[in-house]
């Protein structure tokens, strides 16, 4: 297994400007290796210590693949440094709303970062399902229901997102204005973020996270933002239809094995099923 960085040595920086062009199936094959990129953190990737279950479940992918191509694949990871990494164009904007190909795809054959499915992100790249989940607010304070825009001016709650993440956007659709919303730049520190704020704030999280992410913490939910379920998905470049399909095909079939509901209790601390039934619930 290879790990690479994203910080990068002037010549491939020139390669990212030149070339937005990802890898079909067959160029994987010939080269004999997967490319992946994912960040560094909990439940994705961690240099040291324990593997988490991303690195896990990309790992199982790259053996799958190549029985599929009959063609034995190494594995490199290739860190994203934040979110916006991975929808930025060659200009190192991320353009919500255009059709481009990501320039990390020069780098990455897929994303193995479990990444809210919505609009402008389907225009840019081809997800696979991975896993449903619903947003709510997680808060320093005991909320009384589901909160909205108003409740957050007369109340004077501070609302904390990251910038270019799926909760940037769908705070925006539910009419939060950006000077509403104060952005940490890693979204592995918005809990943390959240529970150092002396006034009252609250954050918006996915209910997986949430399971686990809350626990030792002083943080409380308030109601789901929508009642509508997201999903959850890895993600393939536009062109390659055909790595898309072998990875949509390897997760219909991991997904019912025994084997990711063991990694998924050992990952979130209760059984796949039940977390199903909460989802319903929420």
């Amino acid at each position: 297994m290879r790990i690479s960085s994203l910080v990068c040595a002037s010549v491939m920086s020139l390669f990212f400007q030149l070339s937005a062009q990802a890898r079909d199936i067959e160029e994987i094959k010939k080269s004999k290796f997967l490319r992946v990129g994912i960040r560094d953190k909990e439940i994705l990737y961690r240099p040291q210590g324990p593997k988490q279950l991303h690195t896990i479940l990309a790992e199982k992918f790259a053996e799958y693949l190549g029985k599929r191509l009959k063609t034995p694949l190494s594995l490199e990871f290739v860190i994203a440094a934040d979110l916006s990494t991975y929808w930025k164009n060659e200009a190192g904007e991320v353009k919500q709303g255009s059709t481009y190909t990501p320039r990390f795809f020069s780098k990455v054959d897929l994303f193995a970062d479990i990444l809210t499915m919505n609009d402008w992100r389907e225009k840019l790249a081809s997800p696979v399902v991975v896993l449903p989940v619903k947003e709510a607010f997680l808060c320093n304070f005991a909320a009384s229901g589901r909160i909205t825009p108003f409740d957050a001016r007369k109340y004077n709650i501070r609302i904390l997102t990251t910038q270019n993440s799926s909760f940037h956007t769908i705070l925006k659709d539910e009419g939060f204005t950006e000077k509403e919303i104060t952005f940490v730049k890693d979204d592995g520190n918005l809990i943390g973020a959240v529970e150092n704020v002396s006034e009252k704030a609250c954050t918006l999280i996915d209910s997986d996270t949430a399971i686990f992410r809350a626990k030792g913490t002083r943080l409380v939910f308030a109601s789901p933002l929508r009642d509508k379920t997201q999903n959850l998905a890895w993600w393939t470049a536009k062109k390659d239809t055909h790595l898309n399909k072998h990875l949509h095909d390897f997760w219909k079939e991991f997904l019912d094995s025994q084997e990711w509901k063991t990694l998924f209790k050992e990952t979130y601390g209760v059984e796949y099923a039940h977390y199903i039934k909460i989802l319903g619930e929420l």
